[in-house]
């Protein structure tokens, strides 16, 4: 059995960007970013964000465009996807969630902290 499950929970660094194709269906990405918060051994705070590009597909794609903006918190689960192009000659890559699953989380104004790693020996896990 194989298993590629992604789970993301952040906040949108975009409004999402919507694309409604010529059969009706839509298509809307975004940037949603996670962050990693530790203490290391001298007891010193460390963060680290990453960023994720998400995909989805009607029905989520049309939520999506009416209720998400910049800011906003949202839980996220998909699959990630790999994808390779060739552009001017340059083969590039990228990398992105396709959402199956969505849960808006709250708008920036009413939204919480997000609860933080358990630290283990200076190490969040």
């Amino acid at each position: 059995m194989d298993v590629n499950k992604q789970i993301l929970l952040g906040n949108l660094t975009r409004d999402p960007d919507t694309t409604t194709y010529t059969n009706g269906t839509k298509r809307t990405s975004f940037t949603v970013a996670t962050n990693r918060v530790w203490k290391d051994k001298n007891g010193d705070k460390h963060s680290d964000a990453q960023y994720h590009t998400v995909a989805m597909f009607d029905p989520l794609a049309s939520v999506a465009e009416k209720y998400l903006k910049k800011g906003d918190k949202v839980y996220i689960e998909g699959t990630t996807e790999h994808h390779r192009f060739e552009k001017d000659g340059v083969e590039k890559y990228f990398t992105q969630v396709l959402a199956r699953e969505m849960s808006l989380i709250g708008s920036k104004g009413q939204q919480q902290e997000t609860p933080q790693a358990e630290e283990i020996d200076g190490l969040p896990f």
